[in-house]
């Protein structure tokens, strides 16, 4: 009968002494327990993280993205030419402001 590699390596068990043996296998059992544990609770923490950048995050994100595309197409709307201010104040600088209402127009409740 032919020995096999597996067979050779099997044998070098009885070099090792039993007690040598339990400890090492004590330690690769304890090493696979705790990386389990680190694994779960790195799932754990990605699923939070994930999630609250979905929850949270993407709603934020696309709030600050739509405002700033409302002070882009704000900014467009007043360098046009002759385009009036909606604020009143005037569009171009150096522009002279308009005319204060004549005392007869609308004026706020309480003034």
């Amino acid at each position: 009968m032919r020995e096999t590699l597996k067979d050779r390596i099997y044998a070098l068990k009885d070099m090792v002494p039993p007690t040598t043996r339990a400890a090492v296998s004590d330690a690769a059992a304890s090493a696979k327990g705790w990386l389990g544990w680190s694994a779960s609770k790195a799932g754990n923490a990605a699923w939070i993280v994930t999630t609250t950048a979905l929850l949270v995050g993407m709603p934020l994100l696309l709030s600050i993205e739509g405002e700033a595309a409302l002070v882009q197409q704000e900014k467009e709307y007043l360098a046009q030419p002759g385009a009036p201010n909606p604020y009143g104040a005037p569009a171009q600088p150096g522009a002279p402001a308009p005319a204060a209402a004549a005392p007869g127009g609308i004026v706020p409740a309480g003034f």
